[in-house]
């Protein structure tokens, strides 16, 4: 998986590219929950080049739409790539995530994730 974090007042944005396995749950525990305790009020999680996730990304996935919740904090996907959005579909967790495409996942996409609002890598 490869990640970038974008912290601004406004947002938090993710952008996952590769696969989303097992394996980088912990970076989500180390990398982003620190943030999301932050409480930001839109939190957005970028799937468009995201190719496959399994049940353990799915979980984190939901686990940061909850810890979200609880901060009162927006939570969406953006532009998830076809394969992401067959899996959510399947699973039926596409119903609990709000889901951005067109111009609005554009205009977040532009003005979140400025290089100056990096955090991660």
């Amino acid at each position: 998986m490869e990640l970038e974090v974008y912290s601004s007042p406004n947002n938090l944005y993710l952008r996952i590219a590769g696969r989303i396995i097992l394996d980088d749950v912990e970076t989500f525990k180390t990398v982003v929950y620190p943030l999301l305790d932050q409480a930001p009020p839109q939190i957005a999680v970028d799937l468009e080049k995201a190719v496959f996730i399994d049940s353990a990304g799915l979980g984190a996935l939901v686990g940061m739409k909850t810890r979200s919740s609880k901060s009162a904090s927006k939570f969406a996907l953006v532009n998830p790539s076809p394969e992401i959005t067959e899996v959510l579909t399947i699973s039926k967790l596409i119903t609990i995530f709000d889901v951005l495409t067109g111009l609005n996942a554009k205009t977040l996409a532009v003005t979140a994730a400025k290089e100056h609002y990096r955090v991660y890598p």
